[in-house]
């Protein structure tokens, strides 16, 4: 590819909207997205497996398990080496705000291949809220399954008794000469990049590492699906810093049952400003980044942000990119 080139996107997705209805007293967590993946893979687990074993270890349908897919990815890397990791999940959860009260909103991004098991995810979901989220009192019902297509939500009709999901189709970044200078990155959910063991802190993040992170996962997710990423990895000194930012901690753990102990899962959240001077070329690595989440922990909605910009033209609203959590419904 030549230097300048723009880069074609490798990677597929499609995003869908699960809505709930709550049941009286219904309390979720504050940040509900570990609660949920925990019972999604329970739910997945429990509709899937066929042999009825506790352990998926040396499971002769691993390779056609969607469990196993989603959950139990494959290693990455070079084995010569030592360095291999497992490959990232090929979902993102995303928990918008409850609006109304009595409705709960779980979004879930699809990547490459786990599209096709929409209707597999979507009835593990539904399991996993009608036998309660975060304990037996949050009980939910399903009532509709929203795609995101051509910037709005549309219900999904049904068909032969299974989904029958639109077209997938990326929302193409807008041109970057309307965008101008800079941009401004919200960060819907805690942003957890870890460096050298450990996880950087509001004092230490700068671009570079934001870029970098990006960049990173969208290289292995697009390889987990056999496609390559065409694109240079994004030149970033590590001297620049953000044009702006404020910034701060959110510490929390989540409870692994199965290890019976608790893990720190705390993260970065605020807002910063990136300017967009030496990364053109990663403008859509940045766009479709919102979508795709930063960091670690996506799979339970970590590294969730979104983009705000002027337009060159003026204005604070007509160059912004409308809210990817906006209700809809």
């Amino acid at each position: 590819m030549q230097a300048g080139a723009a880069p074609s996107w490798p990677l597929p997705y499609a995003r869908f909207r699960l809505v709930f209805e709550a049941s009286r007293g219904t309390r979720l967590p504050p940040y509900p997205g570990s609660a949920w993946r925990g019972a999604f893979g329970w739910a997945l687990r429990d509709l899937a497996c066929v042999t009825g074993q506790p352990d998926c270890r040396g499971c002769a349908f691993a390779s056609r398990c969607v469990y196993q897919r989603l959950f139990e990815t494959a290693r990455q890397g070079r084995p010569e080496s030592g360095m291999t990791t497992h490959a990232p999940h090929p979902f993102v959860l995303r928990l918008p705000p409850r609006h109304p009260a009595e409705l709960v909103l779980v979004d879930i991004h699809l990547f490459g291949e786990a599209m096709r098991w929409l209707d597999e995810v979507v009835m593990a979901l539904a399991r996993a809220g009608r036998a309660g989220v975060g304990g037996a009192r949050n009980r939910l019902g399903l009532v509709r399954v929203l795609q995101r297509v051509g910037g709005s939500w549309a219900e999904l009709p049904p068909g032969s008794g299974r989904l029958s999901p639109f077209p997938a189709a990326v929302d193409e970044p807008p041109d970057i000469a309307c965008v101008g200078r800079q941009v401004r990155v919200e960060l819907q959910s805690p942003l957890r990049i870890v460096r050298r063991g450990r996880p950087l802190r509001p004092e230490e993040l700068t671009p570079r590492h934001f870029v970098h992170a990006l960049y990173a996962r969208v290289r292995k997710l697009a390889r987990a699906q056999g496609q390559t990423l065409q694109m240079f990895w994004p030149q970033v000194p590590s001297e620049v810093g953000f044009a702006g930012a404020s910034l701060r901690w959110i510490d929390f753990c989540r409870r692994s049952s199965r290890q019976g102990r608790r893990h720190p899962i705390g993260g970065i959240a605020g807002h910063f400003d990136l300017s967009l001077a030496g990364l053109e070329a990663a403008w859509p690595l940045l766009w479709h980044g919102q979508f795709l989440h930063v960091g670690k922990l996506t799979a339970i909605g970590h590294g969730g942000y979104r983009l705000r910009w002027h337009s060159v033209a003026g204005g604070a609203s007509a160059g912004q990119m409308p809210d990817p959590r906006e209700q809809g419904i």
